[in-house]
């Protein structure tokens, strides 16, 4: 809220009574944004938007995302331009078979 950001898609915390506010419980709540979960997290989001019930990244025309890491290999899979940026070795070796692109930043 601080930033003026209304959507955030990330891991959320579990409280004590599950309202935003209470005492954290130290786990967290459903699945985490990570991994294969990050690309569920996406499509829920994307089916949630208003007149978009049956949305998901497979329906887009084009969609992008940007890592630097293989364990977003799910998402960046499920997207018509995939892009690694300063990848870890085995994120480079995949976009280098698979002909993504690579963006190198100093």
């Amino acid at each position: 809220r601080l930033f003026g950001i209304d959507q955030l898609l990330a891991t959320q915390a579990a409280t004590v009574d599950g309202c935003a506010g209470a005492a954290l419980t130290g786990e967290i709540e459903a699945e985490p944004c990570y991994r294969e979960h990050k690309l569920t997290h996406v499509n829920r989001w994307l089916r949630s938007r208003p007149g978009r019930p049956d949305s998901s990244l497979a329906t887009l025309k084009r969609s992008w995302f940007y890592s630097d890491s293989i364990s977003d290999l799910p998402l960046l899979s499920a997207v018509s331009m995939p892009v690694a940026v300063r990848p870890d070795e085995d994120l480079r070796a995949h976009a280098c078979r698979h002909g993504w692109s690579i963006l190198e930043l100093a």
